[in-house]
């Protein structure tokens, strides 16, 4: 229903906090004193925690897809034309725009200055977190649904095969072997 409740930690009492314009159905992501909700219907809120001062800061044109995150001054979001949308978190314009052939369903993954888009289309791609653009992306050749994960220079994905995959991300040329496979019984 787009309600947000802020929780007491020391009481565990709630309160309503916010009520965005559609349903809310990842986490939400801090900067700084802001707290950033993606509503499905592709509105990025932004939500100051001490005054609860908050507004739409900006809409993607469609549905949203998956998770946010955020990294680097930026907050990611994902839309249903299959988009990654990098939204700068002063301003709260746009910085850029990745087109993807498939939906990012989880939380793009910002790692240093990159940040990594899994998607359905059985590709991650490694995208410049400044500039937008894109390095050669990882062929995972099937679908990806979940958030990559990152560890010690070492990026990992889970695919709709049940494989997780390990890759080197330690260099701007990495590799588009794997490391190492891991298959599990069931999707990743």
């Amino acid at each position: 229903d787009g309600t947000v409740h802020a929780i007491d930690v020391a009481s565990g009492r709630h309160s309503l906090f916010y009520r965005a314009t559609a349903g809310v159905h990842c986490s939400p992501a801090v900067v700084g004193d802001h707290m950033y909700v993606l509503s499905v219907d592709g509105n990025l809120h932004a939500i100051h925690a001490h005054t609860r001062g908050s507004g739409i800061v900006f809409r993607a044109g469609c549905p949203a897809a998956g998770a946010l995150s955020a990294g680097a001054g930026t907050i990611f979001i994902t839309s249903t034309d299959g988009c990654v949308h990098a939204i700068d978190t002063t301003t709260h314009e746009r910085r850029w725009r990745l087109a993807t052939d498939g939906l990012v369903l989880g939380a793009p993954l910002p790692v240093a200055d990159l940040l990594y888009a899994a998607g359905t289309d059985g590709l991650v791609r490694p995208v410049s977190i400044r500039d937008g653009h894109e390095l050669e992306p990882f062929k995972i050749d099937v679908p990806v649904h979940a958030a990559p994960a990152c560890d010690r220079g070492q990026l990992y994905v889970g695919g709709s095969d049940g494989t997780v995959r390990a890759y080197d991300v330690t260099s701007r040329h990495h590799s588009q072997d794997p490391l190492w496979t891991c298959r599990l019984e069931e999707e990743v």
